[in-house]
């Protein structure tokens, strides 16, 4: 059974609290249960949802944060000991031997160039190829141009596209989210590697007021009724 599978097969399981160190602290540490742990795992996401109640409003936004924390507490489940950081953080230096990295973005590389022995290396990407992406971006930019005969930025461009696609090729094993249209915007050579995995999304406490929900780059968001054009 890959790893993937056990992702699979544990994620719903683990929904209830789960005993986590001082939110002031980073980067955040969970400790496994077991003595010893099976291994010590660097998780590059989102750092504050670790500490996240399952009624925690910050659940109720993008479903980055559910993912985070939840991707966490599976694995602190099947006994790592973890250091959660953000994504972004391009500061951090592991100071003790490292078994598994898991990474959204371009952390997983820069961190396996510094410890030794290499560690195992997940890769959890959240949309398209990025260079697809660009080139998708660019285009719609276009099209709004020249629609409205004025001048537009784009929005919604992948910084650092080779670097990203660097983490892909040095990745063992990857998550996609999405579907076989997504994983065929990648090139061929890593669709062996890439595991698809359904798109999460965010539970919303019911109002009054009434809701239409679109997929955006940011994920679901709810809109009312005047936005729609």
């Amino acid at each position: 059974m890959n790893i993937f599978s056990i992702l699979r097969k544990n994620a719903s399981r683990f929904i209830s609290s789960s005993r986590n160190s001082s939110p002031e602290l980073y980067p955040v540490k969970l400790y496994s249960s077991s003595k010893p742990p099976i291994g010590n795992m660097i998780l590059s996401y989102l750092a504050y949802p670790v500490h996240l109640t399952d009624s925690s409003s910050e659940l109720q936004a993008h479903s980055n944060a559910w993912e985070s924390r939840e991707i966490a507490r599976i694995f602190k489940k099947l006994d790592f000991n973890i250091d959660v950081i953000n994504w972004d953080d391009r500061t951090f230096i592991p100071h003790k031997k490292v078994d598994l990295i898991f990474d959204i973005a371009v952390n997983l590389q820069r961190i396996a160039d510094v410890v030794r022995p290499s560690p195992i290396k997940i890769l959890h990407r959240t949309g398209s190829d990025p260079n697809y992406q660009n080139a998708a971006e660019i285009r719609r930019v276009e099209n709004v141009k020249r629609r409205r005969n004025s001048s537009y930025s784009p929005k919604r461009l992948a910084h650092e596209p080779e670097l990203e696609i660097e983490s892909l090729r040095q990745a063992d094993f990857c998550s996609l989210l999405g579907n076989e249209h997504t994983l065929n915007t990648y090139p061929a050579e890593f669709h062996d590697k890439i595991s698809l995995v359904p798109v999460s999304g965010s539970y919303l406490v019911p109002d009054r007021k009434p809701r239409f929900f679109v997929k955006s780059a940011c994920g679901w968001v709810a809109i009312g009724p005047q936005n729609i054009c």
